[in-house]
């Protein structure tokens, strides 16, 4: 009798630590953008990050234009970590970019299922590419033209159906040549009639990926507008774009 009772003891206590491993493990998971509903924004939009990085990277002036592609993870708390030179321009180049990303403030984090998730992004890092700015139609028209971060509004636009349908729409409509390999990343605006406009092409795998993806959001239906004090607002919104099927309901590891 003594013996069973060890057992079951021994049997709930593997049982014990074994939930909280996998909690552990659970709470570590690393996403992707497109396994993701809410994806992690910068605190005023990307536009305000393109500043940021504008004003604080200072690459060697002969490589001004040349872009060092890093890899990062946006924790739960909207810090950054993990950073990884995926495409090098030189030492010093790729020292400040990791440099300027570590003192970069922190970001409103990714969201899964209503809780906070530790995500994967990936960007291009130079000066030049930043002096894009988002402007109104007209200097008169301004206050009713501001450009809004998702994170900001009241109500966020969706695309019909939820993003699951829209990233189906991306997997029917997105044909890149077999030799494109990643995802192309980019941010747009969606105006106050649902449409889509203002593509601006962050991260391109290349072989003409990156013109397929601005192909496919130009043909992209109408979302639901954004909202805030009940007006329709014009919203600032980032995507990757997958040249294979997403995935929804598995993660991959980071190797830390």
């Amino acid at each position: 009798m003594k013996k069973l009772l060890f057992l079951a003891i021994v049997f709930l206590l593997i049982q014990f630590v074994s939930a909280q491993e996998m909690t552990t493990d659970s709470n570590n998971l690393v996403y992707n953008l497109n396994e993701i509903e809410q994806i992690p924004d910068f605190p005023g939009g990307m536009n305000e990050f393109y500043n940021f990085i504008r004003n604080n990277y200072k690459a060697p002036s002969k490589t001004l234009s040349d872009k060092v592609l890093v890899c990062f993870i946006i924790e739960k708390d909207g810090s950054l970590s993990s950073f990884k030179i995926l495409k090098s321009v030189n030492v010093e180049s790729d020292a400040e970019a990791v440099r300027v990303l570590s003192i970069c403030p922190n970001w409103i984090p990714g969201e899964k299922n209503g809780q906070k998730v530790r995500c994967r992004l990936t960007l291009p890092i130079s000066k030049l590419i930043y002096n894009y700015q988002i402007r109104s139609l007209s200097s008169g028209q301004k206050n009713k033209e501001n450009v809004y971060s998702i994170a900001g509004i009241e109500k966020k636009p969706e695309f019909p159906g939820g993003i699951k349908e829209f990233h189906k729409f991306l997997k029917k409509n997105y044909k890149p040549s077999a030799e494109a390999k990643g995802l192309a990343f980019v941010t747009f605006i969606i105006e106050k009639d649902g449409s889509l406009s203002n593509f601006k092409l962050l991260r391109d795998p290349g072989f003409g990926a990156g013109e397929e993806a601005l192909r496919v959001l130009s043909i992209c239906p109408k979302w639901s507008p954004g909202e805030t004090k009940g007006e329709k607002v014009r919203c600032i919104f980032s995507t990757s774009i997958p040249y294979k099927e997403p995935v929804y309901t598995t993660t991959r590891r980071v190797s830390e």
